[in-house]
């Protein structure tokens, strides 16, 4: 804000969307993170923690150092309201990860969110693994 001159132009948006956990606190979901992408989850685990809320939600967060993982303490609070994180360092998750690490993924409701690119992939990905469109939600953060 301090660079834009003068009577130049911004937008802004209000906070508002879809991309948040279902009402219904028993359906089970899998989160897919990627670099900075892992802020609306954090979000959502800090509900539930300051909710004292459980839910059955699988975190899978993919950063190339392990340095780059934000948030670790969030992490482990949310792990007593039935979180499980997954933290991946410097790999793509796969089919056969995700498979290996969240047995029942086809009866999740699958949450993207990072880069547009990953979050694309991981879509196309999650609907090859059977997922169906209507269980899957995303979002994406375009960087600066």
């Amino acid at each position: 804000l301090l660079a834009l001159p003068l009577g130049g132009r911004m937008s802004a948006a209000s906070i508002a969307g879809g991309f948040t956990l279902p009402p219904e606190k028993t359906k089970r979901v899998l989160c897919i993170a990627g670099g900075i992408g892992v802020t609306p989850f954090v979000s959502m685990m800090r509900s539930m923690i300051d909710m004292a809320e459980r839910r059955d939600m699988v975190v899978m967060y993919v950063c190339n150092k392990a340095e780059d993982f934000a948030y670790q303490e969030i992490f482990e609070e949310a792990k007593q309201f039935g979180v499980q994180p997954i933290l991946i360092e410097g790999k793509l998750i796969t089919k056969e990860l995700i498979a290996y690490e969240v047995r029942d993924y086809a009866g999740r409701t699958w949450y993207l969110s990072g880069p547009q690119g990953m979050v694309q992939a991981y879509k196309k990905l999650a609907r090859e693994m059977g997922v169906p469109y209507t269980r899957i939600k995303t979002d994406y953060f375009p960087g600066l």
